[in-house]
């Protein structure tokens, strides 16, 4: 699943520059184009799997700008040790304070949620035929036992129903 940041997306992009910030809100004349326009906008922001922004969550959670920055390290650190202290860095908080703010945005401690990164991705490369062995690595497991353990804790079947 993609994540798309507001802006990032071409259509959301388009329809914001075209319209809603050129047009005049209170001219009567606009009334049809800005419905138009928002339903096509709501529309294609709901057929987007994963849209974020920048704010701040209401409720104390990381901010999407954070996050952004959370998910490429672990995407990108998948096969090395990942700890909250890197995570907390990254995000330019505290340990303590990104553990919080992790699990009021994720709903799950980073740990758990690391873990399922890790899974998944090894779930898409064994469905692509890599070899089991190779992939525990590159996922980061200590051994492919570990792997095929922590599998099956997670999608409730072992890796070679992937295969």
């Amino acid at each position: 699943m993609e994540r798309v940041v507001f802006g990032c997306d071409p259509a959301l992009r388009e329809l914001c520059q075209q319209f809603l910030l050129i047009l005049d809100w209170d001219d009567p004349g606009h009334a049809n184009v800005l419905d138009h326009t928002l339903m096509t906008l709501l529309a294609r922001s709901l057929s987007i799997a994963n849209v974020t922004s920048d704010f701040r969550a209401p409720n104390g959670g990381l901010t999407g700008a954070q996050r952004r920055a959370v998910e490429d390290t672990v995407e990108t650190s998948l096969a090395e040790r990942i700890t909250v202290r890197n995570l907390a860095e990254v995000s330019g908080l505290s340990p303590r304070q990104f553990s919080r703010a992790f699990t009021v945005s994720y709903g799950v401690p980073p740990y758990e949620w690391v873990l399922r990164q890790r899974v998944e991705r090894v779930r898409d490369l064994l469905a692509e035929g890599q070899k089991a062995s190779d992939v525990a690595v590159l996922c980061g497991f200590s051994s492919q036992a570990h792997m095929i353990r922590r599998f099956r804790a997670v999608f409730g079947y072992t890796p070679t129903a992937v295969r």
